[in-house]
């Protein structure tokens, strides 16, 4: 079975191929594959010029048994011939095959999609799914629980101005982040897919151009049928990385899920018995893969795209309003020990855990992984930027919120000894944090990012002319 891996061997088969069919057609004189040269008698003689190797290198030098026999061919003492002619096949073959040469490899996109689910995972507030299989839910759920708990323990005004105002707000801009991290991750998941199967049908195509040229080598020709399936990748690997459970709280925010769906299988049948139509069927074939990737790739752009303005129009939802606590004396139970814990012990570590997974999300940026050639799908980043505009997003209303959170824990640990002691220096603090709380973070989620510069892949030889 034909591997991508193996695409200069692919090419050098198919260059190789080419000319024995091109030596078959009647620009070249029709000569015979005998002997592992090709043929040609005339006036008693047999001519010959040389094949190229396995690579499809070299060949094309002219010979003949008898060279002074009357009446050669009038190319024979054109001893140059040829070997121009191969070169000028080859340079065609690398320019048909020439951006295809360096696709994205699946396997730098599944690190970048592991980082992804890392995160999706953290930041699920129960139990979730990764490739189908039932998984853990992330530790925030269980610091929110466990405040909650606590809460539930005492009562009062300053107590049900924490729960309402921040406590219940913090479990819903969790879910919301939850919901941007899917759609990050099945982005990504539908560029692996994508690219596996790219590969994949490259590899099919180059391999069945060669048959087909092999074919016109021996006087044949017939029909060249192909289906190109790349879209169905995409969804699979959206649903891989989803799990197939979309929450639903999520929809509600206003989150669009990439959808199956995708244009209808191309199904190409085109006949060939020439090196000229064998070569226009393999353009097309190509041209044919590509305009999927580009629609692929786009719905995808769109998806992200879509969301982003979705987010933006909806900010409430993602970026948490916290509101000063003000200590009052209308108390019924509160309990030091209990308040401590939650402002020492649980909003810490869950500010903690926001900051962890607000830098996990820089591993999940595409940008190298899914680079290749700008005339494959649309263009060297595909939707790479929009990836990183939404990730960018994602990475700031995290680090917001822990800062909140923070500011949050302080801010409940004063109120509660502003009405247990009534110690002034706790009012002041109290008043200069109400005042730090009212002017906001120093993290702003809505900011348009810096452009990023477009990465480099390595070098993995001389790109073709």
């Amino acid at each position: 079975m034909p591997n991508y891996n193996d695409f200069d061997g692919l090419v050098g088969r198919l260059k190789k191929s080419a000319i024995d069919a091109w030596m078959r057609g009647a620009k070249a004189g029709q000569w015979a594959i005998l002997h592992g040269r090709y043929e040609m008698a005339s006036g008693g003689a047999t001519y010959f010029v040389t094949r190229p190797d396995d690579n499809g290198e070299g060949g094309g030098v002219l010979g003949c048994d008898r060279p002074q026999t009357p009446g050669a061919p009038a190319d024979y003492h054109q001893v140059d011939r040829f070997q121009s002619e191969f070169e000028g096949v080859r340079a065609t073959i690398d320019a048909i095959v020439g951006p295809w040469r360096f696709l994205p490899e699946p396997g730098e996109i599944a690190a970048v999609l592991e980082n992804c689910k890392d995160v999706t995972i953290r930041l699920a507030g129960a139990a979730t799914t990764a490739d189908g299989q039932a998984v853990g839910g992330g530790s925030l759920g269980g610091f929110l629980k466990s405040i909650e708990q606590t809460c539930s323990a005492m009562s009062g005004h300053t107590i049900d101005t924490f729960k309402s105002k921040f406590v219940n707000q913090l479990g819903r801009t969790v879910e919301g982040f939850h919901a941007i991290s899917i759609v990050s991750g099945a982005a990504v998941g539908g560029q692996h897919g994508l690219w596996r199967e790219t590969r994949g049908a490259v590899a099919g195509i180059l391999d069945n151009a060669r048959k087909k040229f092999d074919l016109v080598a021996q006087r044949s020709g017939g029909n060249w049928k192909e289906t190109l399936e790349a879209f169905k990748w995409v969804w699979k690997g959206v649903e891989l990385f989803a799990g197939g459970t979309l929450p639903v709280k999520a929809v509600s925010l206003g989150i669009q899920f990439l959808q199956n769906g995708g244009p209808k299988t191309p199904e190409l049948d085109e006949n060939f018995d020439s090196y000229e139509r064998v070569l226009a069927v393999l353009v097309k074939m190509l041209d044919v893969l590509n305009n999927q990737i580009k629609a692929e790739e786009q719905k995808i752009r769109n998806n992200l795209l879509d969301n982003f303005g979705g987010i933006t129009r909806h900010k409430t939802s993602y970026d948490l309003t916290q509101f000063p606590i003000p200590p009052d004396s209308d108390v019924i139970i509160v309990d030091r020990d209990l308040t401590r814990g939650i402002a020492r012990t649980h909003m810490p570590l869950i500010a903690d855990e926001l900051d962890e997974i607000a830098n996990l999300t820089f591993g999940c940026l595409p940008g190298r992984a899914v680079l290749r050639d700008d005339r494959i799908g649309i263009g060297e980043r595909g939707p790479s930027d929009e990836a990183g505009k939404l990730q960018f997003l994602l990475y700031e209303l995290l680090k917001d919120l822990a800062w909140e959170v923070r500011n949050g824990a302080r801010n409940l640990e004063l109120a509660v000894a502003d009405i247990l002691d009534g110690d002034e220096s706790s009012a002041q603090e109290l008043r200069q944090l109400a005042d730090l709380i009212t002017a906001g973070s120093p993290y702003d989620p809505w900011r348009e990012p810096e452009p990023t510069p477009t990465p480099r892949r390595p070098s993995r030889g001389p790109a073709p002319v």
